[in-house]
């Protein structure tokens, strides 16, 4: 623990003095350090719920491996598009209304998985979205 500290003092120290530093220090003082750790947390449990949802794949559905990571997949591609539509879009804004949502939709997603289990496979879960999908006139 104590070699943990004296990095991190260290890291603190180095990135003060830079003139292009890795991480502005400096930006966890002026009232970011609250938003920061929510974010972390919230990265967190989700990662938690990732590792959850790949075991659950493979040894409640006994899915192989390729088949759990194609069922892996949409999230993966929602996340890579996520990143990249918020970084554009909270260019000179508050970030409260889009950490807001993705918290709030990240809710929603934990809520609509407690109702899978074993008996019930993702796919069958999805029909009536994709129903409504087909009737929409859209093809996939």
């Amino acid at each position: 623990m104590a070699v943990a500290v004296l990095g991190l003092a260290v890291f603190v120290r180095v990135e003060l003095r830079s003139p292009a530093p890795l991480l502005d220090v400096r930006l966890l003082s002026r009232g970011l350090l609250p938003v920061v750790m929510v974010c972390v947390v919230a990265s967190t449990a989700a990662f938690a719920a990732l590792v959850c949802t790949s075991v659950w794949l493979r040894s409640g559905l006994g899915l192989g491996p390729v088949r759990a990571g194609l069922a892996l997949m949409p999230l993966a591609l929602a996340s890579f598009a996520t990143s990249l539509i918020s970084g554009r879009a909270l260019h000179g804004r508050s970030p409260r209304a889009l950490l807001g949502t993705g918290l709030l939709l990240s809710g929603v997603g934990c809520a609509l998985q407690a109702g899978l289990d074993a008996t019930r496979s993702p796919s069958a879960e999805a029909a009536p979205a994709r129903a409504r999908y087909a009737r929409s006139g859209r093809s996939a």
